[in-house]
This record gives C-alpha cells, sequence and structure tokens, in this order.
C-alpha cells in the first residue's frame, strides 16, 4: 500500500459513515483523513491524525472493511511523519526512553527468556518487580542487551531493523520459549517475525493479588492477538473489565485519551500492560500493574 494510488483507492472505501469515529478514544476524524487521503492531500491528512495510535479500534467498528491502521502507518511513511527522536534514542541505545534499567539479581540463565520490554525498564521499581517475578518464574532475563522491538515506529510506517529482528530470531531458536512482558513486543513478533511469544499473564502457573473491587485495563495489542481472553479468564471475578478503551499511549503518542476520564479515575486500575499503566499514571489514575501483584504458584 506504499503508492500514492494505492492509498487513495483504500481510503475511497470509506463512506463516511462515522462508527469508526464513534469508537475512537483518541478523536481522531477518520472520516475527513479518509478524504483528504482520497484527493492526495497526504501531508495535511498526516498531520490530522498526529494522535492516532493505531490501536486498531476504528477497523472493528468499521463496516466497510477499511484498512485505517494500515492507511494511517503508509501515510505517515510517504510524508516522512515520525517521532524521529524516539527513533534515534531507540536505534543507539536500544530504547526510544534513551536509558534501561537493570537489576543486580536478574537471572541470567535459564531455558525460557523473559523480555521485559523497554517501557518497564524505563523504571526502576517496575524492573525489579519483573525481574523478581522472572526469577521466581525459572525464566532467564537479558537486562540491557535486551532488542527493542521497535512496535511504536511500524505505527508510522518505519521498518524494524534487520539487527533488531535477528535478535528477536536468536531468541526464538536458542530458547525453549520466548516470555513477553509488552503487548507491544508480541505485537511485533506475531506480525512480522509469525512467530507467538507467550505474555506473562497468560502463563499457567503465574497467579495474582489484585485489589478487591478493582477495575481491569485491557490492553488494545493484546485484545487484537486473543491474549486478553486468557488473562480475564485467570482474574478475580471482581475485576470489571474495560475492554476496548484504548490508553493513549501506544504509537508514540503517549497522551492519556478521553476513555481514561470516562472510565479509569473512579476506582483502582489494574492493567498487565507497562504502557497502559505509564500513561494512566500520567492522567491521575490510581494503577496496579499486573506483573507487581503477580506470584508463582
Amino acid at each position: 500500500m506504499e503508492g500514492v494510488e494505492s492509498l487513495r483507492k483504500a481510503a475511497a472505501r470509506c463512506e463516511g459513515c462515522g462508527a469508526c469515529e464513534s469508537r475512537c478514544p483518541m478523536d481522531v476524524p477518520k472520516r475527513l483523513f479518509n478524504a483528504l487521503v482520497t484527493s492526495g492531500r497526504l501531508d495535511e491528512a498526516a498531520e490530522l491524525v498526529s494522535e492516532c495510535t493505531c490501536c486498531g479500534l476504528c477497523e472493528e467498528r468499521c463496516p466497510h472493511g477499511v484498512p485505517h491502521t494500515e492507511i494511517v502507518a503508509a501515510v505517515r511513511r510517504n510524508v516522512g511523519y515520525s517521532p524521529r527522536e524516539a527513533v534515534r534514542k531507540a536505534v543507539k541505545v536500544g530504547s526510544p526512553y534513551g536509558r534501561k534499567e537493570e537489576d543486580v539479581n536478574e537471572p541470567l540463565e535459564g531455558d525460557v527468556v523473559a523480555v521485559l520490554g523497554c517501557t518497564i525498564r524505563s523504571r526502576r521499581d517496575w524492573t525489579e518487580a519483573a525481574v523478581e517475578l522472572a526469577s521466581r518464574a525459572g525464566w532467564a532475563t537479558l537486562g540491557t542487551d535486551e532488542p527493542c522491538c521497535m512496535n511504536f515506529a511500524r505505527k508510522y510506517g518505519e521498518d524494524v531493523p534487520e539487527n533488531n529482528l535477528e535478535a528477536w530470531r536468536e531468541l526464538f531458536d536458542e530458547y525453549e520459549d520466548v516470555v513477553v512482558f509488552c503487548p507491544g513486543c508480541l505485537d511485533m513478533c506475531v506480525e512480522v517475525l509469525g512467530r507467538r511469544p507467550r505474555h506473562y499473564a497468560e502463563v499457567e502457573k503465574v497467579k495474582f493479588d489484585v485489589p478487591e473491587g478493582a477495575l481491569y485495563k485491557s490492553p488494545c495489542h493484546l485484545v487484537r492477538h486473543g491474549v486478553d481472553d486468557s488473562i480475564l479468564a485467570r482474574l478475580p471475578v471482581d475485576v470489571p473489565p474495560r475492554r476496548w478503551r484504548c490508553c493513549g499511549g501506544g504509537g508514540a503518542v503517549g497522551e492519556p485519551s478521553r476513555d481514561v476520564d470516562r472510565w479509569f479515575m473512579d476506582r483502582v486500575t489494574v492493567t498487565p500492560c507497562p504502557m497502559c499503566a505509564r500513561t494512566l499514571e500520567k492522567a491521575g489514575v490510581r494503577v496496579v500493574p499486573l506483573w507487581t501483584v503477580a506470584r508463582v504458584r
């Protein structure tokens, strides 16, 4: 879908019904966006969707099968619209945050490897909690040698560098299993590598002590790939889910969506996604990251 003509044809499938906008947590005017793309005004279209996280909710709602997220990413690629500083940091130091935390207690040996992800490794307390869980589960961790999935850059039409992809392939070849803590990492592995890692929250021996009456925030990528169902089935029944609610943190946007005020401000919220936790915290929500209340049976 790289050519302008292909983009125009894909966007022209939009019939302007507005169903996609009714589900958009970032209030992105997709009807106008598709009209601009159809007319070939790609620069204007890219600017209009600057806050699109490519969460995929619009595609779930669209009755005409418009591949909204593919069009957004392709338009961004065509006009060179990308989070350049985050990409530069990810290429240079292996994290869009410009740093990676590690723990002196990291279990560097094992048959199963756990990849914590850049967002968890941007904070020492989250890193320590995830490392402790990995250690108790018998998983090896990689410290600052973890490869970045670059999934945030994919939402802007960027290619994941070949050396990053090769590092991920080596993990699948070297270890008996790969466990990821980041939904973005899982998304990249499935959609680019065609490999399905396990998410820590779906591993059977991992249990959770969640606060009574807490809400549950479903991460977009985990819902898309069918992981969220298995997580919810293993959580206490008094954890009401808030599904299909994008936090606004994806795609290097990092700004809380309108759904945060609507759904998450009234009670403690648990989530298995570090990006959701980070974005909800930014909005003032009382967040409990699921890996911080995990235990191994």
